[in-house]
Formats: C-alpha cells, sequence, structure tokens
C-alpha cells in the first residue's frame, strides 16, 4: 500500500438522431403529418477538444412537423467566454426540419473547460407530440450542453522518471517509475502520462523564470474515498523539474499532505 494512504489510514461529436416513430408502417402518416412541432434538441451532451483560444460552435434543434416557417425560443447559460449568436431565438425555414443555433467563443486559456447550456423555452417544449418521440429516449430532448476544453497540442518527448515522496515507504525512501513524457508544441509545459495511475496524466508548466506551476488536477484514486488531486509548484535546474505538492482528497476536499515529487525529464 502507497505510503500515503498507510500515513491517512492510521492517522461526452455530437450523438446524431431524428425525431421519428416505430417502423410500424400504420404510423408513417404520423411521422409525416404531425399535428405539432415537436421541436427538441438533437443531443443531450456535446465534448469538443481544442488547441485554439476562439472557436464557434453548432447546436442542432430538430422538429417533426416541417411545414411552414417556426421560431423557437431557448434560454441559453454559459461561461462568460461565449456569446449566443441567435440571442434566444432559432428559426425553421419553411420545409426544414432542423435549425442551428449559433455559439462563439473567444479568449479561453490553456487547460481550462468552459461549457453552455441551451434550453428550449417553456411554450416550445409545449409543442411536444405525444405520438412522436426522440430517437432512443422516452420523450424528447430539451437541453443541450456543450463543453469546450482548450487543450494543447502534444508531442511525444520519450521517457522520463518521476520520483514521489508520496508512494514512498515508511522508512521516507521515496518510490521511482518510468513515465513517458509528452511537451506541448511552441509551450514550454510537460505532461507526465499515467503519472501516479493510469488514466491520470500530470501537467507540469514550466515560467520564465524556471519556476514550476502544477495546477490541480486529478492524479489518483484513494481507494473507497474517490479522487485525489495534485497541486504545487516548484523549480526547474537542467531537465529536473523539482515540486512540492498537495494531495487534495476532493470528496472531502482534505489536504493529505504536501511531499516531495520530482519529475526528470528525457534526456534530448
Amino acid at each position: 500500500m502507497m505510503k500515503i494512504a498507510r500515513y491517512i489510514l492510521g492517522a461526452a461529436l455530437m450523438v446524431t438522431g431524428l425525431l421519428t416513430t416505430s417502423c410500424d408502417t400504420d404510423n408513417v402518416a404520423e411521422l409525416y403529418n404531425a399535428q405539432q412541432e415537436n421541436v427538441a434538441m438533437q443531443t443531450s451532451t456535446i465534448a469538443l477538444k481544442q488547441s485554439e483560444a476562439d472557436g464557434e460552435y453548432s447546436v442542432q434543434v430538430v422538429r417533426s412537423k416541417t411545414k411552414g416557417e417556426y421560431t423557437a425560443a431557448y434560454n441559453f447559460k454559459g461561461d462568460d467566454v461565449f456569446v449566443d449568436e441567435g440571442h434566444g431565438s432559432v428559426t425553421f425555414a419553411d420545409g426544414q426540419g432542423t435549425a442551428v443555433i449559433k455559439v462563439k467563443a473567444q479568449n479561453m486559456e490553456f487547460g481550462n473547460t468552459y461549457s453552455f447550456t441551451v434550453e428550449l423555452a417553456d411554450d416550445v417544449k409545449a409543442t411536444t407530440d405525444t405520438t412522436i418521440h426522440h430517437s432512443g429516449t422516452t420523450g424528447n430532448v430539451y437541453a443541450t450542453t456543450l463543453s469546450v476544453t482548450r487543450d494543447y497540442e502534444w508531442e511525444e518527448l520519450g521517457t522520463g522518471k518521476m520520483t514521489s515522496e508520496s508512494m514512498g515507504d515508511d522508512s521516507g525512501n521515496p518510490s521511482t517509475w518510468e513515465v513517458q513524457v509528452l511537451k506541448a508544441k511552441g509551450y514550454d509545459v510537460y505532461k507526465a502520462v499515467n503519472c501516479y495511475e493510469k488514466g491520470y496524466d500530470v501537467m507540469f508548466k514550466v515560467n520564465s523564470d524556471n519556476t514550476v506551476t502544477v495546477p490541480q488536477q486529478k492524479a489518483w484514486t484513494y481507494t473507497g474515498h474517490g479522487p485525489v488531486a495534485v497541486v504545487g509548484t516548484g523549480t526547474k535546474t537542467g531537465n529536473v523539474l523539482d515540486c512540492k505538492l498537495h494531495h487534495i482528497l476532493l470528496s472531502q476536499n482534505y489536504d493529505l499532505g504536501a511531499y516531495s515529487e520530482i519529475l526528470t525529464l528525457p534526456e534530448k
């Protein structure tokens, strides 16, 4: 068992789907002769990654009754980086069953995830045709949440070494293991892949003065208690990132302690 555990114990691009009904041919007429607009969002969640600071995103809205032009109102809520280009309404052209809500984003920062939600207004929800539902659900989908993570473009740097006090033994000896290291293109930023545990990468940012910043990020799982995040600072000397990292048990927002954690980058 890892030292830190002993110590503590001891003391979501889009899902496509059109509004459909049963394959029973007796119901085909209902699909093409919907009595109400039957407006719905095409999907409930969209998750994206990009390296650019700005972006433009499309959220699709669908309806069953396509005869005539129809304008649907919606509510928009999101982070400050987003601008709703539709200003709360989207219009279906005559004969069209799909309309698109456009949302723009500006000045997103690396390493952050931003999100917004579009939800149909109550009067639009009331247009639901009870004989027709959104494919794969028991009813129509009325809201879409889109999340965007601004991530670096990563390239393989090679095999490095992680020396960890937190994962060491009871005698105070640190544990050392090899890790794959990625580098952000154009930036002095590094990622130790599966650093403490498979599925959790840890990112190290080297500043212009050779100080190191490790933003809070999930790093490993404390069995029976949930994910643990690391956060802290350090210094870079040569190819060695010498950091002091706090390990935070997220479920209780409890600091398990600060430990010496050293990432040695691959030799160039």
